[in-house]
């Protein structure tokens, strides 16, 4: 039907986003390989506060997060890793589907 056409966005609830200084202090805690590399001059001015807008997801689909940032951006950048080691990407969304609906 119409009413699931066009983009949703799902992420955390509004009282758990996490700026980007914690993602990379989570991906560090959990020793996860990352490269981090801090400009030493600004060239675009960035805006200080981006999240997603999930009140339309949660509101036609009756969506809400069940899993908390953290834990889903452990999930999200052990994907990316697994990935890019040859993992498969319908594998890996399968695996995170069944994880998701196990909860």
């Amino acid at each position: 039907p119409s009413i699931y056409l066009g983009a949703w966005n799902f992420g955390p609830k509004t009282d758990d986003v996490k700026t980007v200084k914690e993602i990379i202090e989570i991906a560090k805690a959990n020793d996860l390989q990352i490269k981090v590399e801090v400009a030493s001059t600004i060239e675009k001015q960035e805006a200080n506060y981006l999240s997603l807008n999930i009140d339309k997801t949660k509101n036609k689909l009756k969506w809400n997060p069940k899993w908390d940032s953290e834990v889903a951006i452990k999930l999200s950048l052990n994907w990316y890793q697994k990935f890019y080691k040859g993992e498969t990407a319908n594998k890996l969304i399968k695996e995170n589907i069944e994880k998701y609906s196990a909860i």
